[in-house]
Order: structure tokens, then sequence, then C-alpha cells
């Protein structure tokens, strides 16, 4: 007989290397989802499943057009950018719906989770029960891996809203096992082949406990009473963070709805002074055109003035050629007159010696 090391929480009849039953799926990916439901749900990749209804029947197999409605992104995110669907960073005024419809859609899982739970659990004895979980955990993955669209966020959440975990499921297998006659045989008995099978513990027969000799039924209800209690003790902590998220979030929302009506009344003013501006302009334009008519008027009025001048200064022109000319004259005139003056003079001077000659008596009593 050969043994692998077990698991703290797995029973030593899902730790024997037997023919046909090794270690269960569900116990191997324990380690990897435990702690799926208390990550925040920003981080999580949320599946599209958690908004259908959960497979309950698990003969079932998932149709590939299913999956192919439950991959597509919501509506929400086909606008967003900043990278592929789920992962795509999109903008604070959608990530708050988002982010309470995705902690609506946990709550609602768990609950449905629960319920589902309650119907294995009352279908049957506990490894019964277990048994048709783990068949169905068998089911979902094959029918994953054959249509290639297995994905541990795409997938409904059967497990990684904490409910019914893997560790949930191996422990409740470890309650129903533990004390059952056939595990005390493959614990006491050295002689069990490779070759044969284990054999099936009896489930009409009451479990016995080895230790205290008191007879123990397994009861589906207590089990399903501790799950609840230990689901329970997760769910307040998880929800105060929820809570203190929503918080945050509504802290930021106010702070950006102040800044809106901030910039709202800074836009009004901006505008108020916008219009008082306009107006201002209008007035001067008006003045301007005012201002250019003057101007227009007084350039005229120079230029009549320029006109005028020219006439003028032509007029002066003339006047003073002709002052000009009439100095000449005079000064022609005025040799003249002097010559005049002289010529008379000389024949006055003449007129005198002829007198003389003539009358010299005259002229000697004319002397004194």
């Amino acid at each position: 007989m050969s043994f692998f090391a077990p698991s703290s929480k797995a029973n030593v009849v899902y730790g024997l290397r037997q023919p046909g039953f090794s270690a269960h799926p569900v116990l191997k990916r324990r380690q990897k989802q435990r702690n799926e439901l208390r990550r925040s749900a920003s981080q999580q990749n949320r599946s599209p499943g958690l908004f259908l209804p959960v497979v309950r029947d698990a003969e079932r197999a998932l149709d590939y057009a299913d999956w192919a409605v439950q991959l597509a992104p919501p509506m929400a995110l086909q606008h967003l950018k900043g990278g592929p669907w789920p992962t795509a960073e999109h903008g604070f005024v959608n990530h708050v719906p988002l982010r309470l419809e995705d902690c609506q859609a946990r709550l609602a899982a768990v609950e449905r989770e629960l319920e589902r739970y309650k119907q294995i659990a009352a279908g049957g004895s506990g490894f019964r029960a277990v048994k048709r979980q783990h068949d169905f955990f068998d089911n979902f993955q094959s029918v994953n891996r054959t249509y290639g669209v297995y994905h541990s966020a795409s997938a409904p959440q059967l497990q990684s809203d904490g409910v019914i975990t893997k560790s949930s499921t191996a422990d409740m297998m470890q309650k129903a096992t533990a004390r059952s006659p056939a595990a005390d045989v493959m614990q006491k008995s050295g002689s069990l082949s490779m070759t044969e099978p284990a054999p099936e513990p009896s489930m009409t027969a009451s479990f016995r406990d080895a230790d205290e000799g008191k007879g123990l039924d397994f009861d589906p209800e207590e089990d399903l009473e501790e799950d609840e209690l230990e689901a329970a003790e997760d769910l307040p902590e998880q929800l105060s963070e929820m809570q203190d998220q929503l918080i945050q979030l509504d802290a930021k929302w106010q702070l950006i709805d102040e800044e809106r009506q901030h910039v709202k009344r800074q836009r009004v003013e901006m505008e108020a002074k916008l219009h008082e501006s306009l107006a201002q302009e209008r007035e001067l334009a008006a003045q301007v055109e005012l201002l250019k008519a003057r101007v227009k008027k007084a350039e005229d009025g120079s230029q009549s003035l320029r006109d005028a001048l020219g006439v003028s200064e032509g007029r002066a022109r003339e006047l003073r050629k002709y002052v000009e000319a009439m100095e000449f004259k005079e000064q022609v005139l005025d040799d003249q007159a002097a010559a005049l003056r002289a010529r008379l003079q000389t024949l006055g001077d003449e007129a005198e010696e002829c007198q003389a000659k003539l009358c010299p008596e005259a002229a000697g009593d004319s002397s004194p």
C-alpha cells in the first residue's frame, strides 16, 4: 500500500492513491480560491454568469451559445476605454453603479448557493450530498474543458463567494468519513492491495466514535448550520469593507460634485463678464465709427484749405511780380526826372548867361 502526504483537512480516504479514485479536483483548487470572497470587488474578475441563474441540474451540459452570451461584455462596459473587457479601466461616474451592481450580484449569488446547498443536503446523507456536489464540479469542469471556455473568473460563482468552497466541502467530507468503519479498516489493515477497490462505507450503519464509544448519525442540517456560521463570520467583515469602499466613493463623488458646482458658478460669472465685454466692445466700436467720420470731415476741410492756400500763393506770386515791375518803372521814372532836372538847371544857367550878354547895364544895375 502506498500513501501520499494528506492535507490537514482531507481524510485518509481521499489521500490514498486507489485505482480510479485520486485526489478530487475540488481539493486541488482549494488554496487557489480560498480567499476569493475577501478580495475587494474592484480586484475580482467578475463574470457575467453572476447575472444569470445558477445551473442547478448537475447532469445538464452548458450550451456554448449560453457561454457566448455570458462572456459578452455588458452594455455599460462597451463604451469604455483602457483595455479589453473585463480588465478595462473605466471612468469614475460609471464605476460607482458597477460596484453597487457587483455587490448586489455577489449577495444574490450567496443566497442562491445557500438555497442550492440546502436542497443538496436535504436530498440524502452527508456523504452522498458531498459526492453529488463533487460530481457536479467534475461535470462543470469537463464541460468547460470541452468548449475551451473555462476560466476561474468566467465560471458561475459556485466557489468564489466563499459559501460552498472546496475547504468547506472537504471539511464536510472529512466529518462524514472520519468515523466510518471503512476508514478504520483502511487505517488498521495493511493487507489492502492497490489492485483491489476500496470498500464502500456503509450508509445504513451508524457512525461509531472510536474514542467515546457513542453512536453518531451524520446530520446534514448541523453541518449546514456550521457552514452558514462560518460564512456568516466573514460576511460582516466583507460587508463592512464594501460599506467603507462605498463611503469613500460617496465622499469622492461629493467632492467631484462640489468641484462641478464651483466650475458651474465660475462659468456663469465668466459668461456675465463676456456679455459685459461684448457690450463695451459694441459701444467702443460705435465711438470709433463717430471719430472716423469726424476725421474724414476734418481731412476734407484741410484739403479745401490747402487748395485755397495754393490759389492765394499763386495770386501772391503774381502780385509780387507786378510790384517788382512797378518798382522798376518807378526807378526809370526817377532817372528820367533827375535827367530832366539836370537839363532844366542847365537851361536856366544858359538863360542867365544870354540875359547877361543882352542887357549888361541892366545886369550891372541889378548887381549890388
